[in-house]
């Protein structure tokens, strides 16, 4: 009796005012009821030779009115957005951050920890203008200060691999009416920036590809009309430059098809070492020796990466000339970019032809591969440049930013 007491002594004078206060109050009358109803039954009443009524069942029949007071009136048992605020908290996925009035972290949900690369504890007691990174941060700080509110405003966190964030917030006032805090709903948004510079870029390439090709379709369909009205004239000598412009209306054509696909699924997370498998198992490289050893990580790209693969390879094969060996690796950087190097032991390319390469129409073939391989991987923000010495092969270097990669 006397712990309950107690109990109902220290509840009762932790709240001050408000729906919990009443609560605390009404179950606090309940039990003093039951313990007075039970002195009354067990001691005063017998000393006094009285044994009826029974005061027990009379205070439990006071608590159990009391209780449904509470429960009716004041919401006691009731699940509260209060109650259930820390579940709340841990089920959003964003990061909820509270600062004080100076932009000092003070508290944080789960999920902080993971979009702002920092752990929970190393959070607390860090300015949050320094965290989401120089200018940016104390502009968008001194924003919700003066204005009360921003609503999702685009920045960036540096760390390991930059990523992008969107940053919703608001002004907290103390009951004076200045301003005691922020509170910072934050969003990654890495993957849909990434989503959307590839869509741009592809809808980009796509206007130039139908420009492009209608045009030189259209010349092509000019020669070709005019060697058609000469072979009346000559037949022979001039069905074999027919036939050759006919293959090039053919290759362009095949490029439209291949090209239209550039773009047309979403970029996503991919196995690289599955993707290398891939590309050496559709072109199968007869004759060449080939060595694969990449990490097991993932990379952000478009549905046709592996094609990139795949085109390497097949330029070995169609214009390495004596080249027996293919070494496919990868290496991080000092700045956390990831290197795909592909290697051959061919004749090598000549320094004036590394750039002309990667251009629609050059070479000895349709002269498409590489420059597709270009455009797939700048859909993400991957890029490919050739560092081989000529006479000792080719070297390919693709290249992925930190944001691009991440470890399984």
């Amino acid at each position: 009796m006397l712990i309950s007491l107690s109990i109902v002594f220290a509840s009762w004078r932790s709240e001050k005012q408000g729906k919990e206060a009443y609560q605390k109050r009404l179950v606090g009358l309940g039990v003093l009821t039951i313990i007075f109803s039970g002195i009354l039954s067990a001691l005063v009443l017998p000393a006094l030779g009285i044994y009826t009524p029974n005061m027990v069942f009379i205070g439990i029949a006071f608590f159990s009115l009391l209780m449904a007071t509470a429960i009716h009136t004041q919401g006691l048992f009731v699940l509260t957005p209060e109650m259930a605020m820390a579940q709340i908290m841990a089920l959003i996925p964003d990061a909820i951050v509270i600062t004080d009035g100076e932009g000092k972290i003070t508290s944080v949900n789960g999920a902080a920890a993971g979009i702002l690369g920092i752990s929970g504890g190393d959070l607390s007691g860090q300015n949050i203008g320094n965290i989401i990174g120089g200018k940016q941060g104390a502009d968008l700080m001194d924003t919700i200060f003066r204005q009360g509110r921003v609503i999702d405003k685009e920045a960036e966190i540096d760390g390991t691999r930059i990523r992008f964030i969107s940053v919703s917030g608001v002004r907290v006032n103390n009951p004076e009416g200045e301003p005691a805090g922020v509170v910072l709903v934050i969003r990654d948004i890495t993957e849909r920036k990434a989503k959307e510079s590839a869509l741009r870029i592809a809808n980009e390439k796509i206007s130039l590809l139908t420009s492009l090709t209608r045009h030189d379709i259209s010349n092509l369909v000019m020669v070709l009309s005019g060697y058609l009205e000469l072979m009346g004239e000559d037949c022979e000598r001039y069905l074999k430059p027919a036939i050759k412009t006919v293959q090039k209306i053919s290759a362009y054509l095949q490029f439209s098809r291949q090209y239209q696909d550039i773009g047309s699924t979403q970029p996503q997370w991919q196995l690289l070492p599955q993707i290398v498998t891939r590309a050496i198992g559709e072109v199968h490289p007869e004759g060449l020796e080939v060595s694969a050893n990449v990490p097991d990580v993932e990379i952000f790209a478009d549905g046709l990466f592996y094609r990139v693969i795949y085109a390497l390879i097949d330029n070995t094969i169609r214009h390495a000339g004596s080249a027996t060996r293919i070494c496919i690796r990868a290496e991080k950087g000092e700045d956390n970019t990831l290197t795909i190097v592909f290697e051959d032991n061919g004749r090598g390319i000549e320094e004036k032809d590394k750039e002309l390469i990667f251009e629609y129409g050059y070479g000895n073939h349709t002269g498409l591969g590489l420059a597709i391989s270009r455009d797939i991987l700048a859909l993400t923000g991957l890029s490919i440049r050739e560092t081989g010495v000529p006479g000792r092969g080719a070297r390919f270097e693709i290249l992925v930013p930190p944001q691009a990669w991440k470890t399984r």
